[in-house]
């Protein structure tokens, strides 16, 4: 997927246990490839900004280093390091500054921490909760400067294929919406939600999305008290191997952005 959809949130589940990943889980910060890729460059041209992501990749295809060059001229260099190949660290050089993260992992290799450090101070730190089916239940943040801390709540409905998503600070509700995703058998996300107090009710809003035989998303409607008010779709095209190489995001039947892969490899 593009960047724009790799910074996203992300809930991956499994059919059968719903394992939630949290939406910065590294995996999602570069495309998943099949074959024995060595180097992949993403080029994005929007309607504002452009820019080429260049990705390089190691035995295991994890990324080891990215290049992102800006429309502005400016390039962010990643580097990514890795322990019995669990992700240990990654380090973004920017014009302006370094910025690391540190993951941190239980004995049984789920990630329960990071630290996020900018120019050699700690930012903020962001601790996972599990269940007893390994999924995420609470990804809290405690921030250094000011002292606060932001948590979201996950309850997680297996026998429906729901889980509600719920955002605190400093232990208190900090909004009256309720985000609800729904989930196919498959794991795939069809219906995402918005649910808001009796006071708003009027104000939810939700988005249904649909899925090519790849299990890309095809086309995401949009609607707002029950009428639909916008739809986005996604063309791709791929190679021999079933690797994405162009990728179409249309809002409105209105191109609004296009992706190039150039795959490299072994």
């Amino acid at each position: 997927m593009k960047l724009f959809y790799l910074l996203c949130v992300t809930c991956m589940l499994s059919c059968s246990t719903y394992k939630i990943d949290n939406d910065e889980n590294f995996e999602n910060y570069y495309p998943k490839m099949k074959g024995r890729v060595s180097e992949v460059k993403v080029e994005t041209e929007t309607y504002s900004n452009d820019s080429i992501i260049t990705y390089y990749f190691n035995k295991n295809k994890k990324p080891i280093k990215a290049i992102l060059n800006s429309i502005n001229h400016s390039v962010d260099t990643v580097s990514y390091e890795y322990v019995k190949n669990r992700l240990v660290k990654r380090t973004t050089k920017k014009n302006y500054g370094i910025f690391k993260t540190e993951f941190y992992y239980d004995n049984s290799k789920k990630l329960i921490k990071r630290k996020y450090i900018n120019n050699g101070e700690l930012g903020f730190e962001t601790f996972l909760f599990y269940n007893r089916k390994n999924s995420i239940i609470e990804i809290k943040n405690d921030f250094i400067e000011p002292k606060r801390t932001q948590s979201e709540k996950i309850n997680i409905d297996y026998k429906n294929r729901t889980i509600d998503i719920v955002s605190y600070e400093n232990d208190k509700r900090s909004s009256d919406v309720t985000m609800r995703k729904y989930y196919d058998k498959k794991g795939n996300i069809y219906k995402s939600e918005f649910i808001y107090n009796e006071a708003r009710k009027n104000n939810s809003r939700f988005s249904l999305l649909s899925y090519n035989k790849y299990g890309q998303i095809e086309c995401t409607k949009h609607y707002s008290s029950g009428k639909q008010k916008d739809i986005t779709c996604n063309k791709y095209t791929y190679d021999k191997k079933g690797n994405i190489i162009t990728e179409e995001i249309f809002y409105n039947e209105n191109l609004s952005e296009r992706t190039k892969y150039q795959i490299k490899y072994k």
